[in-house]
């Protein structure tokens, strides 16, 4: 699961510019084919930014979206998360959501 920082994109944070290759799409499937590839996108922007979420309503997201697509795949296979800057944060607030 793939985690933009600030002012990130959840697919133009992980893309070369001059290439336009997205690396967990591109590359990382061409040495790990059977791998699913998630990227979360949220309002990350410094200037303009009307989102009243925070890192806790964007971590309750995340943790939806998660749950999501692992009821519908009945997958539980292993997650692992690349997060950046205030992804970073938002990720680290997750196991907190799961308590009542």
């Amino acid at each position: 699961m793939l985690v933009h920082g600030l002012n990130g994109d959840p697919v133009e944070s992980w893309t070369h510019d001059k290439t336009k290759i997205c690396w967990p799409r591109d590359l990382l499937h061409q040495k790990l084919p059977q791998t699913r590839v998630f990227s979360f996108g949220y309002d990350a922007d410094i200037e303009g930014n009307s989102s009243v979420a925070g890192i806790r309503g964007n971590a309750r997201a995340l943790l939806g979206r998660l749950r999501d697509h692992r009821e519908d795949l009945k997958s539980r296979n292993p997650i692992v998360f690349l997060a950046h800057s205030l992804g970073g944060l938002i990720v680290k607030q997750v196991p907190k959501q799961l308590s009542p």
